[in-house]
């Protein structure tokens, strides 16, 4: 027969397992991200060490023109069936070791397969937003399929450099000009109504 302290124990102890059991992995924590030495890791050794200084150069630009942080990685293959989930993962794999921020952005290649994509965080959604990361991967695929791997990573670099920072694009949602073209066709409405009233 069990005692009052082993009952407690052996409780103790199937709750734990119940925690442990049920508790919810985050998808980038079940995965082993490799993780980058710089703003620009090639882990196929395909870039020479002048293209790598170009694109880290393009990066330091891009971030001073418009406050997003960007990372580059380049895989041989990830062998993964949703690559923009993954990136996600990675980039917020990234932002929970403090190496990209909530403005940045992570530009993921994989050369193998001729596989790509860009996760945007948070705060850089609205400079970042789902038509311009078309844009942006119309000019990767271009590049890439005649197999310029460099000038695919700069063209794309430069296309998020003309975007707006976070705070501007931010600003701009928050009045946009469909707004303002609404609002002087109403005031308009509204004075030749008073005009026909005293009439």
């Amino acid at each position: 027969m069990f005692n009052a302290s082993q009952k407690f124990l052996t409780l103790l102890l199937i709750l734990l397992a119940w925690l442990i059991l049920t508790h919810p992995v985050h998808a980038q924590d079940a995965r082993n991200f490799p993780v980058p030495h710089g703003l620009v890791t090639d882990f196929t050794g395909t870039l020479t060490e002048q293209e790598v200084s170009d694109i880290i150069f393009a990066l330091e630009n891009a971030r001073s023109t418009n406050s997003m942080d960007g990372y580059v990685i380049i895989s041989l293959s990830t062998q993964e069936w949703f690559l923009e989930e993954y990136v996600k993962d990675y980039a917020d794999y990234l932002q929970g070791r403090g190496q990209i921020s909530s403005t940045g952005w992570l530009l993921y290649i994989s050369t193998a397969d001729r596989k790509f994509s860009l996760a945007v965080q948070d705060q850089a959604v609205e400079s970042i937003p789902h038509n311009r990361k078309q844009e942006i991967y119309m000019i990767l695929g271009d590049k890439l399929q005649n197999d310029n791997l460099s000038e695919a990573v700069l063209s794309a670099i430069d296309a998020i450099r003309k975007l707006p920072a976070p705070e501007i694009a931010h600003e701009q949602k928050k009045v946009s000009p469909g707004f303002l073209i609404f609002m002087g066709i109403a005031i308009m409405v509204i004075v030749l109504m008073l005009r026909l009233r005293k009439v």
